[in-house]
């Protein structure tokens, strides 16, 4: 039984992987990565890492816990379909499709959804590596997705949650990759700004990793670790829509990556009150509130 239900993880796991690959494929952006990759002899770490992934969710010592149990209501109503034999048969489907949808579904294109959003980079940044500059990009969100990945994956460690780790474990790597590549090709000022706010980040979550050593629950402590940075992330385009309405002109404003992160907030949003996890529901609820706003600008003002 526990062999069948690892080999069930593992077969999501790999169709995530293969959906965003699809999905980027479509925009050329998989294919030149790849042949990046050929090029930079790194695939060998891409393989290592997708490999060591696979056996981690292998070695799992029990099924996921981030799935509550159910509460009297849902057991007394169970009890009662046992006595209607027919009510039961007609209402176990439906039962089964709405929890398939909310605790399966949801969360798999949730992490197809951010996987592609890590992706969406990756273009530029392999045009400033080919011209040895990074020219207009903004380096800075890419020390940023490093942070927001490392705190997400120790909060899948601690709820040994399988969504939240295939979520974010490929925009750790991205983010690494990216970085690098900043640091190498940006102005000096830049590069050290970099380096402090990933050693920022890197004190943040070594220290949230020392006290969830020592407190009771692991998951509480990278759970308000990940909402905090998340939060950080979502408010950088703050300043951005102060811009739009001063200026009547939402140009700034790039809609298919914003109606994206919106599509990704809601796949969460609707995960986390499916499993009442409100560490997921509410920084994603938050976003897909940011995301109305910015495509409501961008709607008023337009692109």
């Amino acid at each position: 039984m526990r062999t069948r239900v690892y080999s069930e993880i593992l077969i999501e796991f790999n169709c995530i992987v293969q959906l965003t690959v699809y999905a980027c494929t479509r925009y050329q952006v998989v294919a030149e990565i790849l042949y990046f990759f050929r090029r930079m002899s790194v695939q060998a770490l891409l393989l290592l890492a997708c490999c060591s992934s696979s056996a981690a969710l292998q070695l799992l010592p029990r099924l996921p816990s981030h799935v509550p149990a159910r509460s009297n209501a849902v057991e007394g109503s169970t009890l009662l379909l046992a006595s209607r034999p027919e009510a039961a048969r007609s209402c176990q489907p439906t039962m089964l499709t709405r929890e398939l949808l909310l605790t399966k579904i949801a969360p798999f294109v949730g992490a197809v959804l951010a996987n592609c959003m890590f992706l969406s980079p990756a273009k530029a940044v392999l045009k400033a590596r080919a011209e040895g500059s990074l020219g207009e990009l903004n380096a800075l969100p890419f020390a940023v997705m490093i942070g927001n990945t490392a705190a997400w994956l120790g909060y899948s460690f601690a709820s040994k949650n399988p969504y939240v780790f295939a979520a974010n474990f490929p925009g750790l790597l991205l983010g690494v990759f990216y970085s690098l590549t900043a640091i190498r090709l940006a102005p000096l000022k830049t590069g050290l700004l970099l380096e402090k706010v990933l050693l920022a980040y890197a004190s943040v979550l070594g220290i949230a990793g020392y006290i969830a050593a020592l407190a009771p629950s692991a998951q509480v402590v990278f759970g308000y670790v990940a909402n905090a940075l998340l939060l950080l992330y979502y408010s950088a385009p703050l300043s951005t829509l102060a811009q739009v309405i001063a200026t009547r002109s939402a140009a700034s404003l790039y809609w298919p990556l914003i109606l994206m992160n919106g599509l990704n907030s809601t796949m969460w949003t609707i995960y986390g009150f499916a499993v009442t996890d409100a560490f997921v529901w509410a920084p994603n609820a938050a976003g897909l509130a940011l995301s109305g706003i910015q495509l409501a600008l961008v709607g008023v003002f337009g692109a």
